[in-house]
């Protein structure tokens, strides 16, 4: 049986600063000790938008200092409080697509799982899938079919 974590809505922000009262920092790295502890048997981790609050570059960097601290596989998208470019100044194309977009396809035993990015930055508090992340969606899911 496949075992996967889903984490979002982490809305990290500098160390100095809090997100709706909360260390959000603090937080996410107590969840990443909690994951680690507890579920070590998990296959992989999926850190599903919203990483940081702002969209900020140096939450970003927080953010890549906490994810080496995962004894699993990582996947990782953006949701509507992210910044695509700001994202990719830390990670580069770590886990960008052949387009850009941040999302990924994980086969594993025998499953599929398709994460997408739906960051569309006219869309304040929304998401949208474009014509090119809809073409590439739709040939994920052919290509597994075949």
């Amino acid at each position: 049986m496949l075992k996967f974590i889903v984490i979002s809505d982490t809305h990290i922000v500098p160390k100095d600063k809090t997100c709706n009262g909360l260390k959000s920092y603090e937080r996410f790295k107590a969840a990443i000790k909690s994951i680690n502890e507890n579920h070590p048997d998990a296959d992989f981790c999926i850190v599903a938008g919203d990483i940081v609050d702002k969209g900020d570059v140096e939450s970003y960097k927080l953010f890549s200092n906490l994810i080496f601290d995962f004894k699993m596989p990582l996947y990782v998208t953006i949701g509507n409080h992210d910044n695509r470019d700001n994202f990719k100044k830390v990670f580069n194309d770590k886990f960008s697509d052949e387009n850009g977009f941040i999302q990924n396809i994980i086969d594993k035993d025998n499953q599929r799982i398709i994460i997408l990015d739906s960051n569309n930055e006219n869309l304040l508090g929304e998401g949208k899938l474009c014509e090119t992340r809809l073409n590439w969606l739709e040939n994920k899911i052919n290509d597994k079919k075949n």
